[in-house]
């Protein structure tokens, strides 16, 4: 049985999946395309891990790490900044 918790929150779809199928070895995923969707599943449950894309549409990353940082929804962040046009 799989013990740690992983949300991981991208729209990136690709990515989401590649993700979930490289910590879904180790882990019970849960995917969101959605920043707001991503935020309300994060705050309805605890995450050993949190994987956060920052530069979501409709809702900063920010704002839901934020968020859930302020509620302890999560133990640990990886926080994607390899966004297209970041660093453009």
């Amino acid at each position: 049985m799989k013990e740690l918790h992983i949300l991981i929150i991208e729209d990136d779809e690709d990515l989401a999946k590649s993700l979930q199928l490289f910590l879904g070895e180790i882990a019970q995923t849960t995917v969101s395309h959605d920043g707001f969707e991503g935020q309300m599943l994060g705050q309805e449950g605890i995450y050993d891990l949190v994987v956060l894309d920052l530069m979501l549409p409709q809702v900063s990353g920010y704002d839901i790490f934020e968020a859930l940082a302020d509620r302890g929804s999560f133990k640990y962040a990886g926080v994607d900044f390899n966004s297209q046009g970041y660093f453009g």
